[in-house]
């Protein structure tokens, strides 16, 4: 089982992001384009889960496996590829951010929300409409799906929390409540959602 819980919890203590004395300097497209990324992620994340939707509702058979199989695999890529343009955000950018980027961290966050929370339904979806002969044959893919969430999400929260350390004011909250609603969806999915993945045989 992960141990990834720890991982989130440990949001609420401190950043794991070096001081900006320890920067020498910023790459202003660090930001941009791990923003720029995450938005196209999920435009495509979207579009998967509702091919996803549309294929397990209703009648389903082994017909549909395909389908549902290459649909999580293209959301775990999609995932997987965010990680290296989020890990960057770490050592790349210095803080305290200037107005103009800090105003873009609430919908970039939200972003990522939204992502987990897409990844939250879909597997819960398949969980809920597919009979056991055939959750077995998507569970690499579903693993697969859920493996790839922490990766990304975490190093967002973790800058996000870093950004506004120190702030106040409408975009401090906003961007605080993302946070907290995002944890919150990936604990569900490091907690219950993989647990009864994990239990399909």
């Amino acid at each position: 089982m992960y141990f990834r819980t720890l991982a989130l919890a440990a949001l609420s203590i401190g950043s794991v992001f070096a001081a900006p004395t320890a920067v020498t300097g910023s790459d202003p497209k660090i930001l941009t384009s791990a923003i720029g990324a995450v938005a196209d992620a999920k435009i495509a994340v979207d579009t998967q889960a509702a091919i996803t939707k549309n294929l397990v509702i209703g009648t389903v058979n082994n017909e549909v496996v395909p389908a549902v199989k290459a649909s999580l695999t293209n959301i775990a890529g999609e995932l997987q590829n965010l990680v290296g343009f989020v890990k960057a955000l770490a050592t790349g950018v210095v803080l305290p951010l200037a107005e103009a980027e800090f105003n873009n961290i609430p919908g970039f966050v939200a972003d990522v929300e939204s992502i987990s929370a897409d990844v939250q339904v879909t597997v819960n979806l398949i969980l809920a409409n597919l009979p056991a002969e055939l959750l077995v044959l998507v569970k690499h893919e579903l693993l697969l799906v859920l493996a790839a969430v922490d990766p990304f999400v975490l190093p967002v929260l973790q800058f996000a929390n870093s950004v506004i350390a120190g702030t106040s004011g409408s975009v401090t909250v906003t961007i605080s409540a993302t946070i907290v609603q995002t944890q919150v969806i990936v604990g569900q999915i490091d907690g219950p959602v993989y647990t009864a993945v994990n239990k399909i045989n």
